[in-house]
């Protein structure tokens, strides 16, 4: 922990701003668990001074602790991997010099962590921080410069909100004289990972090995079920938990739109449905239920069924170094590849079926840069060249 200033009993702390004067019943359940997993890292590493003893220095020093401080999700992953016998998992236990944990018996059975094992890693890293001598197969553990920023944001919107009322901060408390800020880490450009359209098409098809869910649970089949779940999130680049919630109430054939309620930010949009999605919600349109896609509530099958069709469609996706994912796409990676196909039609219809307010999110975290790369060179072959430019070159003497 930093010791960054005393107590002060005449001004709040984070968390008892946040309570008093940000807090509101508009923010929706994901904004309130990333506002309380900022203020969990704040406690954690500071002393929680109040926020009158809050400067650019305090949250200079609050960024640092936060970038050299492992992840404890990557630590319980890490532990998950050595318990599968992972051999880097092992090797990453004898670089810190510690046992390794016990081997997992029971795939259905998750084992519990035990707070002793991830406490002695900490302690391992203090030693090797404090004589600088951390391997760089360790690095991994570390927060991202992007997780760093995502914590910084809400911690910043309280400050802002107990800060002076300004042009800028019309809503300002007033509790402070000015906001303190810190600078942003710098982040790597992403490139995110899609799908090429063989590999989609090889997936479509690959849903016929699907057994789950049931057709008598359904009322229709898996392969059906699957393959019409393939091409609405190829063409329509929803979020998991919006495809899950979508009733058959949001979706009207006559004027060819989907109406969707998007979980993250609680707000509606309508989607254009073309005949290709129209078609393949007809094939499962008589399942029972009020929901478009009836999958029992039950992620572990989910995501079993969805691994299963990807190995029958030969899918090997290749992972980074340190990352704890399977050689598949995920739901979201398919969102991805969807918008990275839009955007090299059109931008906005990206935007727009990303249901992003900001045309830099979609572009920054939904397109591949290849497509970005590609779109962009077509546009620069379309443009017109002064008459000049295009007058052929003179014969060499």
């Amino acid at each position: 922990m930093i010791a960054l200033s005393s107590s002060s009993p005449s001004a709040p702390t984070l968390r008892e701003a946040y309570t008093a004067y940000y807090k509101s019943a508009e923010h929706t359940d994901l904004y309130r668990k990333d506002i309380d997993r900022s203020l969990r890292y704040w406690e954690e590493l500071t002393d929680d001074p109040p926020i009158d003893q809050i400067s650019n220095y305090t949250l200079s020093q609050f960024k640092e602790a936060f970038l050299s401080t492992p992840l404890e999700s990557k630590i319980r992953s890490l532990l998950n991997q050595a318990r599968r016998c992972d051999p880097e998992a092992l090797q990453i236990f004898a670089q810190l010099g510690l046992p390794a944990p016990a081997r997992r018996l029971s795939r259905r059975k998750k084992p519990k962590d035990d707070p002793a094992v991830i406490a002695s890693i900490y302690d391992r890293w203090e030693e090797l921080s404090s004589v600088d001598n951390i391997p760089e197969d360790l690095l991994f553990l570390l927060p991202s410069p992007a997780r760093y920023n995502s914590v910084r944001r809400p911690l910043e919107a309280i400050l802002n909100a107990v800060g002076p009322a300004s042009p800028g901060n019309r809503y300002g408390q007033g509790l402070i004289n000015y906001v303190p800020k810190a600078r942003p880490a710098k982040e790597a450009e992403p490139d995110p990972v899609v799908a090429t359209m063989d590999e989609v098409s090889s997936i479509y098809e690959a849903c016929r090995v699907a057994q789950w869910p049931d057709l008598e649970w359904t009322g229709a089949r898996p392969v059906d079920l699957w393959q019409a779940l393939t091409v609405f999130v190829f063409n329509c680049a929803c979020r998991r938990r919006d495809w899950l919630a979508l009733r058959k109430d949001q979706v009207d054939f006559k004027r060819m739109v989907i109406t969707i309620r998007v979980g993250k930010s609680r707000k509606s949009r309508t989607l254009p449905m073309n005949t290709v999605v129209q078609s393949h919600l007809r094939r499962i349109w008589n399942s029972t239920g009020e929901r478009v896609f009836p999958f029992p509530n039950n992620q572990r099958d989910l995501y079993a069924t969805w691994r299963a069709i990807q190995e029958e469609a030969g899918i090997h996706v290749i992972r980074k170094s340190g990352e704890n994912r399977k050689p598949y796409y995920g739901f979201h990676e398919m969102r991805k590849t969807s918008l990275t196909e839009y955007y090299a039609l059109d931008e906005r219809a990206a935007q727009t079926m990303g249901t992003h307010s900001n045309m830099l999110t979609t572009m920054r975290h939904y397109v591949a840069t290849t497509r970005k790369d590609g779109h962009v060179r077509q546009v620069a072959e379309k443009l017109e060249q002064p008459k000049a430019f295009t007058i052929p070159f003179p014969e060499a003497s």
